[in-house]
């Protein structure tokens, strides 16, 4: 429609009196903003001019109202809210997580556990110092700092995994394997970029990884017997992953102590019969029937890159139909 006329005047009533405000004034201050402000004690006829002025332009329809205030656009479906947090901190001393939905229940427990955000934010892009302190039921350590920017869906920082208990791990994989996990323990730090956007995208420098006093056996040993495996040190140094190039560079491998132990029998290799999942296991080969290649993806695979792999100190126990002696021994 038309030009929207507003109101020639206000009136506001307050205890023991009434205001009015003519708009349009030459004054100063608020007058120049509003027009004149006219101030009562009590009844006034001024007061009663001004109401019915205002009856006679929504009496009249030629005359259009004042348009509303247009209402604050909601925030659009599917978008975080803006929810800033200036300092949030969180500790316990212990946590315990358990599952009992399952046929061997698991839990597992974390102590020391200590969580500091500064600016947290939904709102601002720019991500803020992180850092998250944990410790494991085995005295493992987790610490991480970095910067997270949820809007940007990014983050970035510093990983530090020290004396992980590996047999956490295989307590919870343990109705699904069939190997037992004596002791191991994991080092891991890194540098790291993470984008969650349209498309994941990750990136690992400066990486570090070291698996420690490795203990592996048949989980029944009637069934697979005289098979294990164990090290006392797998190192990766400088350790780079680009996730959109799909390749993986390592300067150095190294593994000290190694002792393998295992038996070849028809087709079954003792060690290949521990490290398959659930009942892939087959007592007699021809309950295992004829294998079936996976057939080939013709997606992008990885590429990588080794300097260097060195073994310092392995043992080799094996036995097999094919040599003379049957057993060997590799010192």
């Amino acid at each position: 429609g038309g030009e929207v006329t507003t109101l020639p005047c206000l009136v506001e009533e307050f205890d023991g009196g009434a205001m009015v405000v003519w708009r349009g004034g030459d004054g100063e201050g608020l007058e120049s903003f509003f027009g004149t402000i006219t101030h009562f004690d009590g009844d006034s006829a001024e007061v009663e001019q001004c109401r019915a002025l205002q009856a006679e332009m929504v009496e009249d329809p030629s005359v259009p109202l004042p348009a509303e205030e247009p209402a604050p656009d909601a925030e659009p479906d599917g978008e975080i809210p803006g929810v800033p947090v200036r300092d949030f901190a969180f500790g316990a001393d212990h946590l315990r997580l358990t599952n009992e939905n399952r046929e061997q229940p698991f839990s597992t427990r974390y102590s020391e556990l200590a969580i500091e955000v500064f600016d947290l934010s939904t709102v601002l892009e720019d991500g803020k110092p992180y850092r998250l302190d944990a410790t494991g039921e085995e005295g493992g350590k987790l610490h991480w700092e970095g910067t997270l920017s949820i809007p940007d869906a990014r983050s970035e920082g510093l990983l530090v995994l020290t004396d992980i208990s590996l047999r956490t791990a295989w307590r919870f994989l343990e109705p699904w394997v069939q190997f037992e996990l004596h002791q191991g323990s994991l080092d891991v730090s890194g540098d790291y970029t993470l984008a969650w956007g349209e498309d994941l995208d990750y990136q690992i420098s400066d990486g570090e990884a070291r698996i420690k006093n490795l203990d592996i056996t048949a989980k029944e040993p009637a069934a697979i017997p005289d098979t294990g495996l164990a090290w006392q040190t797998l190192s990766f140094s400088e350790v780079a992953v680009d996730g959109a190039e799909q390749h993986v560079s390592i300067t150095d491998i190294s593994l000290q102590g190694l002792a393998v132990q295992g038996w070849m029998e028809d087709d079954r290799i003792s060690l290949a019969d521990i490290f398959a999942a659930g009942d892939e296991v087959a007592d007699d080969p021809a309950e295992a029937g004829p294998s079936q290649q996976e057939p080939v993806s013709e997606e992008a695979t990885w590429t990588a890159e080794v300097g260097a792999v060195r073994l310092e100190q392995g043992q080799v126990d094996w036995r097999s139909p094919f040599t003379d002696p049957p057993s060997l021994q590799v010192r």
